[in-house]
């Protein structure tokens, strides 16, 4: 980025912890479980 671009949007300072706090309200991840049945399949 070139501070001198007119077409580089203005970035106004963040604070980075309310920042993270804001970020923590949303689900970010994707778990995935699995598990075998008494029989031995795979399921999940």
């Amino acid at each position: 980025m070139n501070a001198s671009d007119p077409t580089v949007a203005f970035l106004p300072s963040i604070d980075t912890t309310h920042f993270r706090q804001a970020l923590g309200c949303f689900v970010t991840g994707v778990t995935v479980m699995t598990a075998r049945a008494a029989d031995g399949r795979l399921a999940g």
